[in-house]
């Protein structure tokens, strides 16, 4: 089987995941995943879709991230390279 690329850029600033919160309702837990993270991972889902292949991949899989982020204003005027 040949080799298959799915490759995209998403325009958003990237964003780290919160950890699931939990909670008793009625003497029992509950655990749930915060707002902003659920609308974070919708928002991903929605422009991601177009890119999403007809069938489900199967077989060995590898995902390769590359995530920007704005350099830290406390770092604006220092090296580049060392943050120094």
């Amino acid at each position: 089987m040949e080799a298959q690329a799915i490759t995209f850029t998403l325009d958003i600033d990237p964003q780290g995941e919160a950890r699931g919160r939990a909670t008793a309702i009625g003497g029992h837990a509950r655990i749930y995943t915060p707002k902003k993270t659920r609308a974070y991972r919708a928002h991903v889902a929605a422009l991601a879709e177009p890119y999403r292949p007809a069938e489900p991949l199967s077989g060995s899989l590898s995902v390769e991230i590359v995530a920007m982020f704005a350099r830290p204003a406390y770092m604006r005027r220092r090296s580049k390279r060392t943050g120094e």
